[in-house]
């Protein structure tokens, strides 16, 4: 089956890839139409098929986390009156922004492999300044 798939793919200038697939499937056009599942799943075949460097990635993060105190009804003072009932409300938001390696998220320098080390020193070099 390989091989014939390689013949069709050399006769025809075609390659079965998630790509391919994800434009042949019918109503892919339809989940691309409000999302960009199709642009995801190309970047991803291109990076891992031709070994593409990402030149600018960033992964931005926003989280919001909020708290609520209150103090019960039942504490009373010296007098003996019932202190009122309190609350407070505490909300913290962040906001991160983590930028990419060359060749992706969370990538340690240690598991690169010599191409990628190629690709990396060409890539220095193209944008140093002579």
């Amino acid at each position: 089956m390989q091989e014939f798939e390689a013949k069709a793919n050399h006769l025809l200038g075609t390659r079965m890839d998630p790509e391919a697939l994800w434009q042949l499937t019918p109503w892919s056009w339809l989940v691309d139409w409000y999302g960009t599942i199709g642009d995801i799943i190309g970047n991803a075949n291109r990076i891992a098929d031709n070994g593409l460097v990402i030149r600018y990635g960033y992964l931005m993060v926003h989280t919001t986390r909020e708290y609520q105190w209150s103090t019960l009804p039942s504490l009373l003072d010296y007098d003996g009156k019932m202190f009122p009932t309190s609350s407070a409300f505490y909300r913290r938001e962040t906001k991160r922004r983590y930028r990419a390696t060359p060749f992706g998220f969370g990538l340690d320098l240690s598991d690169m492999n010599p191409q990628q080390w190629a690709i990396l020193s060409a890539l220095g070099l193209s944008h140093s300044q002579r």
